[in-house]
């Protein structure tokens, strides 16, 4: 649990003094510090008149900014988080915060925009090779939820290909710069992909890394589209058979 500040303590405790036993507020205090509070409210799409209210209350008083910080990369809210406090100008927020939060963003918007493109790569030379495939959450999910791509925090790329084509989407995905330790194990290969196991892929580039998790499922009839646009509005579509999905 974070270090509670004393004097943060101290006031709750005169303020709300319940004798021979702990009241809800200071329970709450201690298990939800203000900081945390702030990073929740702060991550929420579309505040509420009260919940900016208290936010501004938040950040009116001495924050941990450093616990703030490392509890919003902690929970994946650093991007909404950031955002929340941008549109309304940072109010109560150092200076030296504000540089600090910023250089992270840039980088976070960065690697944001190699994995849409690294996305879109991906599904051009699956659809050439005539495999359906479904990005799965990540950058698709973030455009759907927020509109950017940027506000949602993605470690990697999830893939979802029918059953009959994961080996070969597989090696499709080696062929263009992906190492796995399945390359020289066929049959460990094949026995994951049969009992519904995903396949964990990575591409090393000199500045960063791309991991990669390859799904499969037996697709039954009915056909449908989805679409995925990245941040430069290309359009990208992935179709699948999904009528009955289960594994073998």
């Amino acid at each position: 649990m974070p270090q509670v500040d004393g004097e943060s303590l101290r006031r709750v405790k005169e303020e709300d003094s319940s004798p021979g036993r702990v009241s809800r507020r200071l329970e709450q205090f201690l298990m939800n510090p203000p900081e945390i509070e702030l990073c929740l409210l702060l991550s929420r799409a579309q505040p509420s008149p009260r919940a900016w209210e208290r936010a501004l209350e938040l950040l009116s008083a001495p924050l941990r900014w450093e616990l703030l910080l490392e509890r919003a990369k902690a929970f994946g809210l650093f991007p909404l988080v950031d955002t929340g406090l941008s549109i309304r100008g940072f109010p109560g927020v150092p200076d030296a915060v504000r540089a600090e939060w910023a250089s992270i963003f840039r980088l976070h918007v960065i690697r944001t925009e190699l994995l849409a493109m690294e996305l879109a790569r991906i599904l051009r030379l699956l659809a050439n090779a005539r495999i359906s495939a479904m990005p799965l959450k990540g950058i698709p999910l973030a455009e759907s939820l927020y509109g950017d791509a940027a506000l949602r925090v993605s470690d990697d790329i999830d893939l979802l290909v029918p059953l009959d084509s994961a080996i070969e989407a597989f090696h499709i995905l080696v062929s263009s710069g992906y190492q796995s330790e399945f390359t020289s194990q066929p049959r460990l290969l094949e026995l994951n992909v049969r009992y519904g196991k995903d396949c964990l892929l990575i591409r090393k580039e000199p500045a960063y890394t791309v991991g990669l998790e390859l799904h499969s499922v037996w697709c039954g009839a009915a056909h449908w589209t989805a679409g995925y646009s990245n941040r430069s509005g290309r359009k990208r579509h992935a179709s699948c058979f999904v009528g009955s999905l289960h594994s073998p």
